[in-house]
Formats: C-alpha cells, sequence, structure tokens
C-alpha cells in the first residue's frame, strides 16, 4: 500500500482503516483510487490542477451542489471533509479530494437501448430540476467561456490569422461551413447576453459515463463527475448530451458519412429529460433545444479545428491529423441534424 497514499487518506475524517488503497477507472483528467477500509470503501482523487487552475474554487462548488441534492435528499457524491474541517488536502502543491463510494452501481461508455437513452435524459433533467432552487451566484465560474460559442469562433479566427504550424490551407471548407453559420451558433449565449435565457446551474459535460445506474435494477442513481459545473444555460447540456449520443465512438472515425442522427435516440432522451423539467422550460428554451444540438456539435467542431490549425496543444491525437479528422466528424454530424431540424422541432413539440 502507497504509504504516501495512505498519508493523505487518513488526514480526511473516515469511518474504518485502510487496508489497501488501488487505481480505480479509467478517467483522463484526474487520478482515481480506491480505498478500502474495515467499514466502507472510498474515492480518493487527485485532482487535475493543470486542467482546474482554481480548485478551491472547483471544490466549494462540487460541496455546494452534493449538499443541496443531499438535503432533497437525493443520492449524490458525499465529498468527505479533513480532520481540519476542509474539503481537500494540498501537499507539495498537488490536491486530493475524498468521496464515499457508492456501492452497487455501474457507469456505461454507450448505451445499447432506448430505455437507456431515456433514463439518461430523465437523470439530466432531474439534475437540473433539483439544482434550479440553488442561487447560481453561489457558483464559480472554475473555466470561464467553457461554452461561450462566439468566444470559441473568434479564437478560431485568430488563430487562422496566425497560422502557427500552417495548415489553415488544408480547412478551408470546414472554415467555410463554421463562418457560414456563425449566426446560428451564438443564439444560445445571445439569449443568455440579453436576459431571455436565463442563467441556470448546469453539469456542462452531459456524457453517458457520466451517469451511476443501480447496477441490480438498471435505475439512475445519481449523476457524477460535477467538476465542470457551473452557471450556463440548460441548452448546453441538453444539446452536448445528444451531440455525444450521435457522436459515440465514432468521434475519430475515418468515414464522416456514419456521423447522423438517430431520431428513436434524439426522441428518447428528449421524452426523458422533458419529464423532469417540461413546466421550468421558457418559451425560448423550448424554440431552442434542437438548435441546441446544432450549436453545441459546431462548437466542438471549432474547438478540433482549432486544435489542428495551432498544432494539436489541447486534445491527445493517436494518428496524424485526428483533430482535423474530428472536425470534419462534428460538421458532418451538425450538416445531418440541420437537414433533420424541422423533424427535430415537431418531436420537441410532440413531447410536450
Amino acid at each position: 500500500m502507497d504509504d504516501k497514499l495512505l498519508n493523505i487518506f487518513n488526514q480526511f475524517k473516515v469511518d474504518g482503516e485502510a487496508y489497501d488503497i488501488v487505481p480505480f477507472g479509467n478517467g483522463l483528467i484526474n487520478k482515481t483510487f480506491i480505498v478500502k477500509t474495515d467499514v466502507k470503501d472510498y474515492l480518493l482523487q487527485r485532482v487535475n490542477s493543470y486542467v482546474f487552475r482554481n480548485v478551491d474554487a472547483l471544490m466549494r462548488n462540487i460541496y455546494i451542489v452534493t449538499t443541496h441534492l443531499r438535503n432533497k435528499p437525493k443520492t449524490t457524491l458525499h465529498v468527505r471533509k479533513t480532520i481540519n474541517h476542509k474539503i481537500f488536502v494540498c501537499e507539495d502543491g498537488v490536491y486530493y479530494r475524498l468521496y464515499t463510494f457508492i456501492k452497487g452501481t455501474r457507469c456505461y461508455e454507450k448505451l445499447d437501448c432506448l430505455d437507456m437513452v431515456y433514463k439518461m435524459g430523465a437523470a439530466f433533467g432531474e439534475f437540473h430540476s433539483d439544482l434550479s432552487d440553488l442561487d447560481s451566484i453561489l457558483i464559480a465560474e472554475t473555466i470561464p467561456d467553457f461554452h461561450n460559442t462566439p468566444k470559441r469562433y473568434d479564437n478560431l479566427i485568430e488563430s487562422v490569422k496566425v497560422d502557427i504550424a500552417g495548415r489553415v490551407p488544408e480547412c478551408l471548407d470546414e472554415l467555410n461551413y463554421i463562418m457560414k453559420n456563425k449566426k446560428n451558433i451564438s443564439m444560445i449565449m445571445d439569449g443568455l447576453n440579453s436576459g431571455e435565457i436565463p442563467q441556470r446551474i448546469v453539469h456542462n459535460d452531459p456524457k453517458i459515463n457520466n451517469v451511476l445506474f443501480d447496477e441490480n435494477t438498471g435505475d439512475v442513481k445519481c449523476v457524477i463527475d460535477l467538476d465542470t459545473v457551473m452557471p450556463g444555460s440548460y441548452l448546453f447540456d441538453y444539446g452536448d448530451a445528444l451531440r455525444s449520443l450521435f457522436t459515440g465512438e465514432m468521434e475519430s472515425s475515418l468515414d464522416s458519412s456514419k456521423l447522423k442522427v438517430d431520431i428513436g435516440t434524439f426522441r428518447a432522451y428528449t421524452e426523458g429529460y422533458l419529464s423532469k423539467v417540461n413546466g421550468s422550460l421558457t418559451k425560448r428554451e423550448i424554440e431552442l433545444l434542437p438548435m441546441s444540438v446544432f450549436t453545441i456539435t459546431v462548437e466542438l467542431a471549432i474547438r478540433f479545428l482549432e486544435d489542428y490549425i495551432v498544432g494539436d496543444k489541447y486534445f491527445k491525437t493517436s494518428f496524424e491529423k485526428e483533430n482535423l479528422v474530428r472536425a470534419r466528424n462534428q460538421i458532418a454530424l451538425a450538416k445531418d441534424i440541420s437537414a433533420h431540424m424541422d423533424e427535430l422541432t415537431e418531436i420537441v413539440k410532440s413531447c410536450f
């Protein structure tokens, strides 16, 4: 057993004594360990302070949100405090946090049935509903402009002007498509800035592997990975969840024709989501539900394309031009979403 990790763990208020600490999961951002004690198990995480520069604000966000959810009462992550009543440990500039391990659960990397898609939609809808009475002013913006699509667009244009890696000539078709859709991808932020769309507390990373399911019943236990919880729009989560479901494991596929809208998935997720938030959405939010899927898809294309143009600085790549392939795939999906926009709009109307 790692003595350093044991020393970190022993600084938290816990039940039982640790007898084993082993790596857990396959997360790409934070390093996670399961700590086994003679009473219960815990998850010890080393927080990536390069990605999350303000760990203090990050942990306060998580503590406020999880405390609010437990008071409902709802199952959620349980942040364990230290013996000095802090919510994380920092040693030698490295940050650690501890959660109670939620037993009898599992998460999925992909969904094989529409019933699970419905449950995923309901999970994030309930998450939004449960936090609707928590004042967003209490939650800090830990990653500035995370879903500020116009800002992402401006960053892309600046990278094109500099063209530091000499790659812009390869990207002209993609750039042309994005520039033609500048107005469409600004609608959510325009609404937030004008007050037409209310500011909410949202997850910002609503992928299927961030939902815990009961391993026996298949019902949702809770939403996890709250590092990106920040003020924003419900449309961010709704759009990105469906984008990720449509993309699946094909983000880097060399056949962009596979990136298509799945109508059954769209209907199931929308029905699940609206079953929990139907009465709390404004007219403008309802109008923009289908468009939000397009917006977030183009936003990710922008991010991949900018990273390719500047020399692959942010996203990890496993083959040459992978970020360009990723951008092209998101654009292919965006085009298919646009082609189905009338049908998606009618589905949203029917769900109400």
